[in-house]
């Protein structure tokens, strides 16, 4: 049964007058006691409880709800909803609604007084409802409280089409909403299609179209409410059909934290909104990009030592990672990263993690403090040690050699690890058990093949690390920098290969590797060449500038599978 719009809006003139008496009264809202944690939850919602989101919510799902008609507004005209819905700063991405003959569309349909919404945000929604009035992105029809709040997507229908809200009869505060709304008739709004009591503090920056009267990039209709600090910048919005100019500022305006806190706006940046000026416009408090970190700062550690340094965002950000200011890796779309750093820099270093996205940035800086290693016979970086005149054991003697790697490698026991400190090394390395070499890093470590006709480093074993090494000089035909022969379950990482026929060669059914941070520049034939072999997971390179013309080169025989990932 549709009821008729002035029964209706003597319904919310009622609650209007109940919420006026629970205010004077300062009764608070009932406490959110039941958690919601995924899209079926939340459909599942009575319409009486209280509710909060206990993470983050992906909706994308519900494109194929209900035979294509997706997610069913939670509450109606008839069966309202009068609970509360505590957001807890958490978000609910891709909900999607198509409903054809339904009125008051939204996440919520209809709010009925003493009801309340607080501190969600809706991502990349998808709602049309072209019944007969009330379309919104967060509610159909509100007669209860909105605050902290805001929704981003597609909105569509017919008449009575708001961004945030399709008809508001009692409070929206501190709210947004961005992306697009559509109304094929009249009462089109970017945040809410027709207010009649109460709106502060919001802003839009949705598209606006509408082909009838009342189209406003804020509001469309203004039906005897009240509209304080409140805005729409029009001069980066399109708003097509627009005869409602309530609240039109400029988009400089609504960047500039110092205009907004200003009378008599007096927006609250302390508790409420946050901005990047001159970048973002203003979002909830609630966004800001938070960083938990481990381990704690300041750090203390010798030479030789590896370090690795986490962080956990509480959204989707980029991450960058310096050492003394300076760029090393940048993570792309995580909320978790880490990075592992060798002490060689005696002294203070400063570690920092950038967290930055559009609701800003955020910083974590660790103090690294870097001990000189004492100046005795010890290896405390692994369990052999190599300079450029042998190698030792840690409180053993030097064990001299022209060919120290080798040497190492030859006196070592499978499943040890041999550590090579700077310097340049002219041999070639047979790895023929399972050990972790681990050079100090392939800027500082330079192994020059000793013999063109051989590969710098030839690996016949299983389970072996190489890392932080820059090999060259193995310029004979189908030679290479590193290569692994029949070798499964290999690490090779922080490699620079230059100067040599192949980069990296995997050969002879070498199959199950990693290859990960590798620079292959300037070989002969190709950077990164398979033959034979399947299964590897190669992420993170950098090869070009060959004379073949061929940077990462695969070369899979008919039984190979193509595993591999560049």
């Amino acid at each position: 049964m549709k009821v008729s719009r002035s029964i209706r809006r003597r319904w919310c003139s009622l609650a209007i007058l109940i919420v006026a008496a629970m205010l004077a009264a300062s009764i608070a809202p009932a406490l959110a006691d039941t958690a919601i944690t995924n899209c079926t939850e939340l459909q599942n919602m009575s319409l009486t409880g209280a509710y909060y989101l206990a993470n983050d919510i992906d909706c994308t799902c519900t494109s194929d709800w209900n035979s294509g008609v997706g997610f069913e507004p939670i509450g109606n005209g008839s069966n309202k909803f009068t609970g509360t819905f505590d957001g807890q700063g958490c978000k609910i991405t891709g909900l999607y609604i198509n409903r054809s003959s339904t009125d008051s569309v939204g996440l919520f349909g209809y709010l009925d007084s003493g009801s309340e919404i607080k501190d969600v945000g809706l991502d990349e929604v998808n709602i049309s409802g072209y019944g007969t009035y009330n379309v919104g992105g967060l509610v159909g029809t509100n007669c209860g409280k909105i605050t902290n709040c805001y929704s981003s997507g597609s909105v569509a229908g017919p008449s009575y089409v708001g961004g945030l809200v399709g008809e508001n009869y009692i409070e929206i505060t501190n709210c947004y909403s961005t992306g697009s709304v559509t109304g094929s008739g009249s009462n089109v709004g970017g945040l809410v299609s027709a207010n009649y009591f109460k709106i502060s503090n919001c802003y839009s920056t949705c598209s606006v179209s509408g082909s009838g009267s009342n189209v406003g990039g804020l509001v469309g209709m203004n039906g005897g409410g009240t509209i304080t600090n409140s805005y729409y910048p029009e001069d980066d919005i399109t708003c097509t059909g627009c005869d409602n100019t309530n609240g039109n500022t400029t988009k400089a305006n609504l960047q500039n934290r110092t205009w907004l806190t200003t009378s008599p706006n007096n927006w609250d940046f302390d508790t409420v909104w946050g901005i990047v000026e001159g970048v973002t416009y203003p979002y909830m408090q609630w966004q800001r990009i938070t960083i938990s970190f481990a381990p704690p700062s300041p750090i203390n550690d010798t030479v030789c030592t590896w370090r690795t340094f986490n962080v956990t965002i509480n959204q989707e950000v980029n991450v960058s990672w310096y050492l003394n200011n300076s760029l090393l890796h940048t993570n792309q779309s995580i909320r978790e990263a880490n990075y592992m750093l060798h002490a060689q820099y005696v002294g203070e270093n400063n570690v920092s993690a950038l967290a930055e996205n559009a609701n800003g940035t955020a910083m974590q800086t660790w103090v690294w403090n870097v001990a000189a290693a004492p100046q005795t016979l010890n290896c405390t970086c692994g369990d052999i040690c190599v300079d450029k005149n042998g190698w030792w054991r840690d409180g053993g003697v030097l064990n001299g050699s022209g060919t120290p790697i080798q040497a190492a490698v030859d006196g070592a026991t499978a499943g040890e690890t041999i550590y090579v400190w700077n310097g340049s090394y002219t041999e070639n390395v047979n790895v023929n058990k399972q050990l972790t070499l681990r050079g100090e890093g392939a800027d500082v470590v330079n192994v020059t093949n000793s013999t063109a006709d051989h590969h710098v480093f030839d690996v016949t074993a299983e389970q072996v690390n190489i890392s932080g090494f820059n090999v060259t000089g193995a310029t004979g035909s189908g030679k290479a920098g590193i290569c692994l022969c029949d070798s499964q379950h290999c690490n090779i990482s922080d490699i620079t290969a230059a100067g040599n026929c192949y980069g990296i060669y995997l050969m002879s059914s070498s199959n199950n590797n990693t290859l990960v941070n590798i620079t292959a520049n300037s070989n002969d034939e190709a950077g990164i060449y398979l033959s034979n072999s399947s299964n590897n997971n190669i992420t993170d390179n950098t090869a070009s500038q060959t004379d073949m013309g061929y940077g990462h080169f695969r070369k899979l025989k008919p039984n190979s599978d193509r595993a591999c990932s560049f």
